[in-house]
């Protein structure tokens, strides 16, 4: 899932998906968040099941651990499936047009996540409205989002 609602791309030559020819030359539209909730039928490719196959469509924060043979986490040791185009996951793009600071802002996001997370417990505030996504050029919340920050013992 990433931020941005729509790409727009033209293909060059002709082009088959699933069975349907697309001419040279074509618009293509592609809907981003919709793309990213879909359960594939390849093996390997599309959002990951998770440890109890959640819904493509539900939060699964143990959806990207794998197991040493590459199968959803069940507890044991695991490592973390890198988000890539082929899982999902395409917040910097993909192809000629990918963001060429996308290996460093993962890492950064990845150091400052864990930094905060260390640090403090998140959450909510109590009472907080449920929220939904508003699609325009971005996704956004339809609300403010009113987190609470306890410092860790």
């Amino acid at each position: 899932k990433g931020p941005v609602a729509f790409l727009s791309l033209e293909n060059v030559e002709p082009l088959e998906i699933e069975g349907t020819m697309i001419s040279a030359n074509s618009n293509i539209v592609l809907a981003m968040q919709y793309i990213s909730c879909q359960e594939s039928k390849v093996i390997g490719k599309g959002t990951p099941p998770g440890p109890r196959f959640a819904n493509p469509r539900d939060f699964c924060s143990r959806r990207w651990l794998i197991d040493s043979d590459g199968k959803p986490y069940d507890g044991e040791a695991c490592t973390v499936l890198s988000p890539a185009f082929k899982t999902g996951f395409r917040a910097f793009g993909s192809g000629m047009r990918v963001c060429p600071g996308r290996l460093l802002a993962e890492i950064e996001i990845l150091i400052v996540l864990s930094a905060i997370l260390c640090k403090f417990e998140i959450s909510l505030e109590d009472g907080h409205p449920p929220m939904a996504l508003i699609t325009s050029f971005t996704e956004t919340p339809d609300i403010d989002i009113r987190l609470v920050l306890k410092a860790r013992n």
